[in-house]
C-alpha cells in the first residue's frame, strides 16, 4: 500500500488532488472538517483510503492520517500565505 510519502504516479496524483482541494478550500476560509466532508464525497474516496493504508492500519487510523494531512496542509497554506 501507499502513503503520502509514496512516489508512485497514483500516489502523486492523489497527493495533487488533495493538495489542490486543500488550497481551494483554504482560500475560501473553510476548515478541516468541511474539507474532509468534501473529500469523503469524492467517488475516489475508497481508492484513496486503499492507497493511504499502511500494513496493519484500520480505517479509523487511515482517516486520522488523512485528517492530519489536511490540518497540516491548511496550516502551511495559511501560515505561508498561500491561501490568499
Amino acid at each position: 500500500m501507499c502513503s503520502f510519502e509514496d512516489v508512485s504516479a497514483v500516489a502523486r496524483n492523489f497527493g495533487n488532488v488533495l493538495g489542490n482541494l486543500i488550497s481551494l478550500y483554504a482560500r475560501e476560509g473553510r476548515n478541516a472538517d468541511y474539507i474532509l466532508i468534501q473529500i469523503r464525497r469524492l467517488s475516489i474516496y475508497p481508492k484513496l483510503l486503499e492507497h493511504l493504508a499502511k500494513p496493519g492500519q484500520n480505517k479509523d487510523q487511515i482517516e486520522q492520517d488523512l485528517k492530519d494531512f489536511v490540518l497540516q496542509g491548511l496550516w502551511k497554506r495559511r501560515t505561508l500565505g498561500k491561501a490568499a
